[in-house]
């Protein structure tokens, strides 16, 4: 008797978890202004990414604000400008715009899952500069490439005003590309480099003082991970990739494939068009996975 009651409360349990879990109708994802949520019970409370939101809450966006949403189904709707919005019709909103998809749903509740239970940092190898100053690129020792274009940057240890070399080798450490460049960073377009190894492995150095980083290595994959191509493609084919919200499910695609140059490619273009709404998350990123 008393097994089949601790059956009972147990299913019962689990019952009220589940409906609890999705006893909300969205949660902000990316937040850009002061942007505040009133309660029915009148309280206000400050927005902030990972609060919930429910159907009878209101929402007061600040001028010039953005909020990123995602849909407890996992859909994806973004505000922007100054109002006052009722959730509920929020959500009339989001069902009169372009259907949301598998792909959209997958990564929006990816990024959710993140803001709720935090990112642990990963312990990034060590990998020694050689030189009177360290030159630290923001990649890790090795790492694949999915698309055509790279981005990469670096910071020095010390100070240094002067111009930079970037080399790139192949996997027989033959010499395939160098060019010299005043900034700390470089947009490589990887498919005009001619290598038929597919490995580049590149560094930098000071052009006017004895100053070195470490190499890393860079494997395209293009044609090795098709499986990645295509969910890829599935996910670009939903969406536009053109706002903060989008770009960063584009982010999050290439980092939970492991693909982290593709990411930081990623956000280096969303971050010259919403430094704003991504600054925060490309700093997280940076330090999660010891690049900085």
């Amino acid at each position: 008797m008393k097994y089949k009651t601790a059956i009972v409360l147990f299913l019962a349990f689990l019952s009220f978890f589940s409906v609890s879990a999705q006893d909300y109708t969205f949660k902000v994802l990316i937040n850009r202004g002061q942007n505040l949520l009133r309660t029915t019970d009148g309280k206000m409370v400050q927005l902030k990414p990972g609060q919930l939101v429910n159907d009878v809450d209101i929402i007061i966006t600040s001028e010039k604000a953005y909020l990123g949403l995602v849909h407890k189904t996992g859909r994806i709707f973004d505000v922007r400008g100054a109002g006052s919005h009722r959730v509920s019709d929020l959500v009339t909103k989001m069902k009169d715009s372009k259907p949301g998809g598998d792909a959209t749903s997958k990564y929006a509740q990816f990024i959710s899952g993140k803001l709720t239970a935090g990112e642990k940092a990963r312990i990034r190898q060590e990998n020694r500069a050689v030189g009177d100053i360290s030159i630290n690129v923001f990649l890790p020792p090795s790492t694949e490439l999915l698309g055509d274009f790279g981005y990469i940057s670096w910071e020095v240890e010390n100070d240094y005003d002067g111009t930079y070399t970037v080399i790139i080798n192949d996997l027989f450490e033959d010499e395939v590309f160098t060019r010299e460049v005043s900034e700390n960073a470089i947009m490589l377009n990887f498919s005009e480099i001619e290598n038929e190894t597919n490995v580049f492995v590149i560094s930098v150095k000071g052009t006017s003082q004895k100053m070195a980083s470490p190499v890393y290595s860079i494997k395209r994959i293009n044609e090795e991970r098709p499986e990645v191509a295509a969910a890829l493609e599935e996910l670009k084919s939903e969406i536009t990739g053109d706002s903060p919200l989008e770009m960063l499910l584009l982010a999050y695609f290439y980092v939970e494939n492991d693909l982290l140059l593709d990411a930081l490619t990623q956000y280096q273009r969303g971050m010259e068009k919403y430094p704003d709404e991504l600054g925060t998350f490309y700093e997280i990123f940076l330090t999660n996975n010891g690049l900085k």
